[in-house]
């Protein structure tokens, strides 16, 4: 989800920025568009936290990635993120899985 918000996401800030560029944004203007280019880094966090997640490769990476996406205006697409963010804080919370990321990170460290 929040790679393919980030697409939309992405698409905004290249107009404004262009928009910005040829003089068509006052400086005034300017505070959205940053606010789009903090959510579009944010959104890009959850992705790579996500497929860390996914794969096993960063616990401490999946963690952060899902309390980001249980902030609402960083949240893909603003409510839907929000219970996942919360469910895969529960799932990272059990024993089970934090001994899956460690057993995956011993298994990467042998090879």
């Amino acid at each position: 989800m929040a790679a393919t918000q980030s697409v939309f996401v992405a698409i905004l800030l290249v107009c404004g920025t262009v928009d910005f560029v040829n003089g068509k944004l006052s400086t005034s203007e300017t505070l959205p568009l940053f606010i789009v280019f903090v959510q579009f880094l944010a959104l890009v966090v959850i992705a790579i936290g996500a497929a860390k997640m996914g794969f096993l490769e960063s616990y401490t990476m999946g963690c952060f990635a899902a309390i980001l996406a249980c902030i609402p205006f960083v949240s893909p697409f603003m409510i839907i993120g929000i219970p996942f963010g919360i469910w895969s804080l529960r799932l990272l919370a059990e024993p089970e899985i934090i001994q899956a990321f460690q057993t995956a990170d011993e298994r990467r460290k042998t090879a």
